[in-house]
């Protein structure tokens, strides 16, 4: 990683920060959308980038295609595949998951009387994933390959949204993201708005 583009990066950082803090006292100049965008992207790359290319796996929920939140997604898979980093997509709004953890997570049960969810998702995981339905273990596969997550979402009630919590309960499961194995070594970031 040179020293010449580790000081690019330092500095659109520190713009960034710059225009952070004029945003908060109401003096951004221009289109105050796009200087946002450049924030959340330069911010994003200055984290990917520490070391060169890699995978990144963005999240990002939000019900309305044209929010910010989208806008924010797309210029960053722009800007990151125009670096070169392989990006890859979960739209969690788009999953056919159901909003809660259940049987129907599951191809077969470990104990079919007695319904556990954090002992059916570690013998799920004892078996790499093979007892999951194919969408959690397609978002299992994506986790895997990634060495950055980036998580998109707008804030409600000072929380994200419902259908994201849900998305953790039931892909970070006990036994793939914490337990006996856990995401050591993985960078994770999560960039929310109120848009």
């Amino acid at each position: 990683f040179s020293s010449r583009r580790r000081n690019t990066r330092c500095r659109q950082v520190s713009w960034a920060w710059r225009c952070v803090q004029e945003t908060d006292q109401r003096r951004v100049h221009g289109d105050s959308k796009k200087d946002m965008l450049k924030i959340v992207v330069i911010i994003a790359l200055f984290f990917v980038t520490m070391a060169e290319k890699s995978n990144v796996l963005i999240i990002f929920a939000n019900p309305e295609p044209k929010s910010f939140t989208y806008a924010m997604v797309d210029t960053c898979v722009k800007t990151l595949e125009k670096e070169g980093h392989k990006v890859m997509l979960t739209d969690i709004y788009k999953l056919k998951m159901f909003n809660r953890l259940d049987r129907t997570d599951f191809t077969a049960l470990h104990d079919p009387y007695y319904f556990r969810p954090q002992v059916e998702q570690q013998v799920a995981n004892q078996k790499n994933g093979t007892t999951f339905v194919d969408e959690l273990r397609r978002e299992r596969d994506k986790h895997i390959f990634a060495e950055t997550i980036i998580f998109v979402y707008p804030v409600y009630l000072g929380y994200m949204p419902g259908i994201v919590q849900s998305y953790f309960e039931r892909v970070y499961s006990y036994g793939f993201a914490f337990g006996p194995k856990d995401f050591t070594g993985k960078k994770v970031m999560n960039v929310y708005s109120t848009a």
